[in-house]
């Protein structure tokens, strides 16, 4: 119950959990693939890894985390032909995904998307720089979860130190949760990495804590109790961090309420007929009104990388602000902001 109600309001979690986008369905296959993994109920284990697969190509990290940890822990049992009989269900998975590949080189003429591979990166510097800023400084440090990695670090190195045999219990949770988490981080770090990406990390991280805080009240029951209040404090300071414009967080509210204003001052009678220059996402949100801004503007939208010329022209941060065209040229119209979120509305000159 700790580890679900902390989960619950994390920010990325809050964030992610009202934007339609396809992390959180796989973090929730995940999540089932580990609970029946560890249950040893490899054919619910192998069912949730395939849906997380047919999500999203991360979920191939369940496929190749099984294996491993089945194993290490054969290496230990030496029961090869049980494992074996229990286990083989989790082949799956890679049985699924290969038929996927098959039928997209049919229909696309390709294996992967060639977009993707040119992201891909195997240089060191790369690998170790994309590791420690998401896998380990975004899920185990910012928005506040630094208090939880240090305090389950604490925890479980005193029961470690206290106890006489010198091991956990859930040794093949823990298993199960270091080799997947380190499989993540590797998979991550040679692909292309978005913030929201780590999401599915993020009930490891809770877990992780949980286990501390059991641990923490049979040393000490205050202990354990503060210890959830702090860190449901901590989740809740930075459900905004009120600095910079991002998806994981609440902040990411700041962009559409910027472009409403925006779209409301230029839907007025004096850009009647007038051609307005925007960029993505600006332009699709006037080409369809299910993006929630407007429905017929006024005004006259064009691409901002077309030919076609327009009398003014729309820049934002983020966004097109990075590469504007001569502001010599341009006189500013209108301004608009929310928080760390700007639109400006610029009249050639």
């Amino acid at each position: 119950m700790v580890a679900f109600c902390l989960f619950l309001i994390q920010p990325i979690v809050v964030a992610q959990s009202t934007q339609v986008v396809l992390e959180m369905l796989l973090t929730c296959t995940v999540v089932y693939a580990i609970y029946f993994f560890i249950r040893k109920n490899y054919t619910y284990a192998a069912l949730f890894s395939t849906l997380a697969v047919l999500t999203k190509e991360t979920g191939l990290v369940l496929a190749i985390t099984f294996p491993i940890v089945l194993f290490l822990q054969l290496i230990k049992s030496k029961r090869w032909i049980e494992t074996c009989k229990q286990g083989w269900v989790l082949i799956l998975p890679f049985l699924v995904f290969s038929l996927f590949l098959l039928l997209q080189k049919q229909a696309n003429g390709w294996f992967f998307n060639p977009n993707n591979l040119g992201a891909t990166k195997f240089s060191f510097s790369s690998i170790t720089q994309r590791a420690w800023d998401y896998s380990i400084k975004l899920v185990w440090f910012e928005q506040g979860r630094f208090f939880l990695t240090i305090f389950s670090l604490i925890v479980i190195t005193l029961t470690l130190v206290k106890s006489k045999n010198k091991t956990l219990k859930l040794s093949q949770t823990v298993l199960t949760f270091v080799v997947f988490g380190f499989v993540f981080m590797l998979f991550s770090a040679i692909n292309s990495s978005l913030d929201r990406y780590f999401l599915v990390m993020i009930p490891l991280v809770c877990a992780i804590y949980a286990l501390g805080v059991l641990y923490a009240s049979r040393l000490n029951k205050t202990i354990s109790i503060a210890a959830v209040c702090i860190g449901v404090c901590f989740a809740v300071f930075n459900l905004n961090n009120k600095n910079k414009n991002k998806e994981i967080d609440l902040s990411y509210r700041n962009q559409p309420k910027t472009f409403l204003q925006l779209f409301q001052f230029l839907n007025q009678p004096q850009f009647a007929d007038k051609t307005i220059m925007l960029d993505f996402p600006l332009y699709e949100a006037t080409q369809d009104s299910r993006y929630g801004y407007m429905n017929n503007p006024v005004f006259h939208p064009v691409w901002i990388k077309d030919t076609i010329p327009g009398e003014y022209i729309v820049y934002t941060k983020p966004g097109n602000l990075t590469n504007p065209s001569d502001t010599t040229e341009l006189e500013l119209v209108q301004q608009f902001n929310t928080g760390s979120v700007y639109a400006f509305l610029f009249k050639k000159k």
